[in-house]
């Protein structure tokens, strides 16, 4: 409803399936209405997804300035 999961990274066919999906303007909207409606708007964003990887990278290095 929301979007699309991909178990592994090495799941192609899911990947596949899940951008030809999204190509569809129409389940754009279905699943850009189901985040609004559920109020999930903040917690599935680029946005917060990039803040989340951003903090990953930023440990990373962290821990490599102490090696």
């Amino acid at each position: 409803r929301h979007g699309k999961i991909i178990d592994s990274a090495e799941n192609i066919a899911a990947l596949a399936e899940a951008i030809g999906y999204f190509t569809d303007p129409g389940n754009i909207r279905k699943a850009s209405e189901a985040i609004i409606s559920d109020k999930l708007r903040e917690k599935i964003s680029i946005s917060r997804a990039a803040k989340q990887l951003e903090s990953v990278y930023e440990s990373i290095l962290e821990r490599h300035k102490h090696v």
